[in-house]
């Protein structure tokens, strides 16, 4: 507590100095909205990000292009509080500052909310293919459980989409090509209906080939949206959405790494490092398998990719006296039908369909007293079949079906008790119940594990706080806020008391110091977070054996953790044609407590501290960090413009991220330590006169780092998720 104490007084420390440079809130008032100010959406209203007391990451769809992320994945690389690895499947696994869910079933959810043009999204596979045509990402940091509510522990990601625009019909097309045979290509096209309407269709697909030796990693991805708004009359807007994604690739995508104390292999045969990028299909890979009497897979494998997502919602906004009536009914809808492989095999067949209706009144702007009243109903229904294959005969065929239901009432208040000081106050009250039917069985023989559970959850979050302007552009805010991560199911043989087939919520309390700053005439922003969250309950998920000694995947509510530091984010302008741009986190993450029992006996070097033996073996790792929290994380960025006579423009771009050492599963093993690393892109674009089109081109991950970004393991088998390797193309965007 006394460095996050004294993190905090520096905090408001150089607050106060910068407020010096500044004339009082009583001389001058900001009343026009600066050049280049971005407006969020982050409080269901919109507001400028510099005026929104709230620990808010914005990144901009340029940001998407220019880094060309296309998958959930690479936000990394340009959010430093977030870690997103992809489990083996079509399941992003997300973490924010260390809290996260290393559970990719859906029998579980996140602890880091999605949101998609406001509509929440219970599975964490909801989000692939929507990095196209988006007007921004918001990444809110910290628990958001007034607002966002169940499973905002963490934060909140959130996709806002381009709206349709009235009066304008306008487009573009564009197409990105590079090495592994990557091929992109992108289009939107806005038309005017009228001047009361407009449609707005756009699309993107995404192939490259795979970064693995054996063709995984690859992608292939086709995604389009259609939106459809109206303003029929005055106090009236009207919006209807559909969106499509589609991901055909291989699939997988571990790389197989030996273990350093491996010697199973004949005399003469190399180690594989993770350097060598070896997939499960290359010879070298089913060398892998072999040397450690795992090549008998229980079906003969066939790798790929076959998801389907669709999703359709509307928003009505009506104009009241005493504020506006927002209506948001949505459904999505999941198919998967993959076999992946990273320390074993999974054959996933699942359907989810996920119904949700948000209404809320919010109050005119400009009052002395400003408010959010809501309500909130959602229906989760995912019905899924997997098979875990070890490739010994060994591993687990399951089929099960889950209902989640969620109710919520919430209310969110702004109080401004002088023109500079503003108290900020919010409540939710949740209502969860999960409905879970299935069996699971050995691959070879054993006896059926049932599931049937009806489990229900009430939980009441808050938030208070205030915010307080010590000059017309430094403003300086304070909040303590709680979420709550949902509890779930598991498959275990529930016959000893001692025995379990569900989870309960995870809790989380935040405290939060900031200071959002613009300087220099508007030319430096300056924001600066201290932040202390203390999270009880906390839910772990690992394989181990149940009581009947059955293998199973519990997730277990096994003790606390602390994460406190510091975020600076700076942004200068020195010139119209210069922009450098800095975000540094500092992270102090630990489980103060996290002990459990397994039935497994750990791998040579596990970080933990044990006592006893496998299948009573005590495990300890109170004193570690959590896994996808690194220390340090630091983004750099400097973007440069030369104007030609000619009214052309070349742009000059460089990005570089940085994290320091980073645990990357739940298995404490050395071998799963990513060291320090650096990662370095450069872009060019040029642009002629009036900017009709645009020709660029990028190199990603210059120096061609290998990056373990997630582990598994399975025995004496460990694979892991990589970041790409270095890639390069060039881009072409059409404007019309």
């Amino acid at each position: 507590m006394r460095h996050s104490g004294e993190t905090s007084l520096s905090v408001l420390a150089i607050t106060l100095t910068l407020s010096a440079l500044m004339p009082s809130a009583a001389q001058a008032q900001d009343s026009a909205v600066p050049p280049g100010e971005i407006i969020v959406t982050a409080q269901k209203r919109s507001e400028s990000v510099q005026r929104t007391p709230v620990a808010i990451d914005v990144v901009s769809t340029a940001t998407v292009q220019n880094a060309n992320i296309t998958t959930m994945t690479g936000l990394s690389r340009i959010v430093p509080a977030v870690q997103i690895v992809q489990a083996a499947g079509a399941t992003p696994l997300y973490f924010m500052r260390g809290v996260g869910s290393l559970s990719g079933t859906s029998l579980n959810d996140p602890a880091v909310s999605l949101s998609y043009d406001g509509v929440p999204l219970f599975r964490q596979y909801q989000g692939n293919g929507q990095f196209y045509d988006l007007a921004r990402v918001e990444v809110l940091r910290g628990p958001q459980g007034t607002l966002y509510g169940r499973n905002a522990t963490g934060g909140v990601i959130s996709f806002v989409p381009t709206a349709p625009k009235l009066g304008d019909t306008s487009g573009s097309l564009g197409v990105t090509v590079g090495n592994y045979n990557e091929i992109d290509t992108r289009g939107t096209l806005n038309v005017a209906l009228g001047d009361k309407a407009a449609l707005r269709a756009s699309f993107q697909t995404a192939q490259h080939d795979g970064y693995l030796n054996d063709g995984e990693q690859d992608d292939k991805a086709r995604s389009a949206r259609l939106q459809f708004y109206a303003e029929p009359h005055a106090g009236l807007r009207i919006k209807v959405a559909a969106d499509y994604s589609y991901q055909g690739q291989l699939g997988g995508g571990y790389a197989l790494v030996d273990q350093s104390f491996f010697n199973g292999y004949a005399a003469g045969t190399q180690k594989i490092t993770a350097e060598d990028r070896v997939g499960y299909l290359s010879p070298r890979g089913q060398l892998y398998f072999a040397a450690r009497n795992r090549g008998r897979p229980y079906q003969t494998p066939n790798l790929h990719f076959n998801n389907n997502f669709y999703g359709l919602h509307a928003v009505v906004d009506v104009d009241t006296p005493i504020g506006t009536l927002t209506v948001q009914p949505a459904w999505r809808h999941a198919d998967l039908d993959y076999y992946a492989v990273n320390a074993f095999a999974l054959n996933i067949a699942e359907h989810d369909d996920q119904y949700s209706l948000e209404t809320r009144l919010t109050s005119k702007a400009g009052g002395r007293l400003t408010w959010i009243l809501g309500a909130f109903l959602a229906k989760d229904d995912v019905d899924a079949g997997y098979i875990y294959d070890n490739f010994n005969q060994t591993g687990s065929i399951a089929h099960y079906r889950q209902i989640s239901k969620s109710a919520a009432v919430f209310a969110d208040a702004t109080l401004r008790l002088t023109d500079r000081l503003r108290l900020l106050g919010g409540i939710r009250y949740t209502h969860d119940t999960k409905e879970a039917n299935g069996g699971q069985t050995d691959l070879v023989g054993g006896s059926q594990i049932p599931l049937a559970g009806n489990r229900s959850w009430d939980a009441t979050n808050w938030r208070a706080g205030f915010q307080f302007d010590v000059a017309p552009r430094i403003m300086v805010y304070g909040t303590a806020a709680t979420g709550f991560h949902a509890g779930g199911f598991y498959f275990s043989h529930v016959v000893l008391p001692t025995d379990s087939n569900s989870v309960e919520p995870e809790r989380i309390t935040a405290f939060t110091l900031g200071a959002k700053t613009r300087l220099l005439d508007n030319k430096l922003t300056l924001n600066l977070e201290a932040f202390h969250w203390g999270l009880t309950g906390q839910q772990v998920s690992l394989f181990t054996l149940d009581s009947q000694g059955a293998t199973i995947f519990p997730t277990y509510n096994a003790g606390k953790s602390t994460s406190k530091g510091v975020q600076v984010d700076l942004q200068y302008q020195p010139t119209r044609l210069t922009s450098l741009g800095a975000q540094v986190e500092y992270l102090d993450a630990v489980f103060n407590s996290l002990t459990y029992v397994q039935s497994l006996p750990v791998q040579p070097g596990f970080l933990c501290q044990t006592s006893g033996a496998a299948p009573q073996l005590r495990v300890d790792c109170s004193g570690q960090r959590p896994p996808q929290a690194p220390q340090w994380s630091l983004n750099l960025t400097a973007d440069q413009t030369v104007e030609l006579p000619s009214g052309a423009a070349i742009t000059f771009g460089w990005r570089a991220h940085f994290q320091s050492s980073t645990i990357t599963g739940f298995n404490y093993l050395p071998d799963d330590i990513q060291k320090a690393v650096w990662q370095h892109d450069l872009t060019a674009t040029y642009k002629p006169e009036g900017g009709a089109w645009d020709l660029g081109v990028y190199v990603n991950n210059l120096t061609d780092a290998v990056i373990k970004s997630n582990a598994t393991h399975a025995a004496n088998v460990q694979a892991y998720q990589l970041r790409p390797p270095r890639t390069f193309g060039a881009r072409f965007n059409l404007h019309f």
